[in-house]
């Protein structure tokens, strides 16, 4: 939660693209992105990050059509809490679902996320979709790490 006197800035920006024509069977996506947010966190000051990127392809010509997704997230934390720099990034909107899965264990703050997605188009209505995520924080020596892994229709 933000003080009431917080004024964060976000400069950022997103390139995403898909190639149709990969190798004549499917094709090829990428999706990267990054912002450096700026500002007032009350007394002290906003110094934060974050970055994505991301690559995949899919064989849409096969019968059910097979997706694959490898994803890296990074939104910064605060190395320091007694320098007088807020470094952990804040959230403006609520998307985590999109990006962290659907189970609601973390937010875009101090967090790495190494993801992997597939997805099988089962009808034109259902979609199958294995999402394995592994979290760890963003903190000087930060050696554990969280491993989940959801499944969707």
């Amino acid at each position: 939660v933000a003080p009431t006197d917080a004024d964060p800035m976000l400069f950022a920006a997103r390139w995403s693209g898909k190639d149709p024509d990969y190798y004549c069977d499917g094709s090829f996506y990428w999706d990267t992105e990054g912002g450096y947010q700026f500002g007032d966190w009350g007394p002290p000051t906003q110094s934060a990050g974050f970055a994505t990127v991301g690559m995949g392809r899919d064989w849409s010509r096969l019968k059910h059509k097979p997706k694959v997704m490898l994803y890296y997230d990074y939104a910064s934390g605060d190395k320091d809490p007694n320098d007088n720099v807020h470094g952990t990034f804040f959230q403006y909107f609520g998307l985590v679902h999109k990006y962290f899965g659907f189970a609601d264990l973390v937010a875009r703050q101090n967090i790495h996320d190494l993801n992997g997605q597939f997805f099988l188009t089962v009808n034109k209505k259902t979609t199958f979709l294995l999402w394995h995520h592994i979290f760890w924080l963003d903190l000087p020596g930060q050696t554990e790490k969280a491993t989940i892994w959801e499944l969707y229709l």
